[in-house]
């Protein structure tokens, strides 16, 4: 099985990289530290959690294809996870190192010294990341604009989507690290845990086709579910800051960094959804359920395209 999720992880990563995250998609930097992990780490060394560590990182740190306004939130919380999982990689590499099998086999290969080969590649990603996050934040504020009515008439909704979107990224990240380094394959919590993933977006696609469609009893049932996910990571983050088996883990930071974030976006989307339903008296259902409507004349675009320019002179 440890296979399999590792051949998950590169493939999510391959996949992604390039086609939906926007700023990584000209990013060299996480190609050469998977690679050479991959080629530094032996089968065995997925019987272990810290052999998840390095796939892991690279498979959370290209999810994701948000709003431009999410994307800041994002790309911030992503800076700060690309720090703490450079700090772990080294402590992971070091103790790969000195661990074996059962069999006196090493989990690595020996003669290498992963940790001196990616420490200035990970830490040019970190500074790479950084500015990206920082050109994106700038780009925003002073390139997006949008019609003034509108947003004011479908601030409530657009928001929601944005939680929405941000949502699932945190809480299937914590799930998939918390699963697979803390959780490691226990009956029955690891399975139990990875069926929150398919339960998270039946209560994403419940909360929008509720708000859509003002149905109160759908909205009911919604925010219930929101109430048992918010209870469920605080009930992990409480565990993680404890003094049972679960808070000595790898990756205790990231873990507390998902859940944290995930836990707030779960908050201010059931906000949001129930500002939705005091605020829109059936205009919002009537102009999203509308056939003729596109939506073409809410997009956001740059305020210079907006201008209008002189014709040119004809002369007869």
């Amino acid at each position: 099985m440890g296979i399999t999720v590792h051949n998950v992880c590169l493939g999510a990563w391959d996949t992604e990289l390039y086609t939906h995250h926007p700023t990584q998609s000209n990013n060299p930097f996480p190609s050469v530290v998977l690679f050479t992990y991959s080629a530094w780490v032996n089968q065995e060394v997925y019987q272990v959690p810290r052999g998840y560590v390095v796939p892991l990182h690279f498979t959370l740190f290209v999810l994701g294809n948000l709003q431009v306004l999410g994307l800041c939130i994002f790309n911030f919380c992503v800076f700060v996870f690309a720090i703490l999982c450079t700090l772990q990689t080294a402590e992971n590499a070091a103790a790969l190192m000195e661990n074996v099998t059962a069999s006196g086999q090493p989990l690595v290969d020996m003669k290498v010294d992963y940790w001196k080969k990616v420490k200035g590649v990970m830490v040019a990603e970190i500074a790479l990341v950084g500015v990206c996050t920082v050109v994106l934040c700038w780009f925003a504020y002073k390139h997006i604009g949008g019609s003034v009515e509108i947003r004011r008439r479908y601030l409530a909704y657009q928001v929601l989507l944005v939680l929405l979107k941000l949502e699932i990224y945190f809480v299937v990240a914590f799930i998939l690290v918390y699963g697979l380094i803390d959780v490691h394959y226990e009956v029955p919590e690891f399975p139990l845990t990875m069926a929150m993933i398919p339960m998270l977006f039946v209560q994403v696609g419940l909360t929008i086709w509720a708000t859509k469609h003002e149905n109160k009893t759908l909205a009911i049932g919604a925010v219930t579910h929101r109430f048992a996910e918010v209870a469920y990571l605080l009930s992990r983050i409480l565990a993680l800051h404890g003094d049972g088996v679960r808070s000595c883990t790898l990756l205790k930071n990231e873990m507390l960094l998902f859940a944290n974030v995930a836990m707030v976006l779960a908050l201010l989307a059931g906000a949001n959804a129930l500002v939705c339903f005091s605020k829109c008296r059936r205009e919002l259902k009537l102009v999203l359920l509308d056939e003729r409507w596109n939506g073409a004349e809410y997009r956001f675009e740059p305020i210079h395209h907006q201008a209008r320019f002189p014709e040119r002179l004809k002369l007869d």
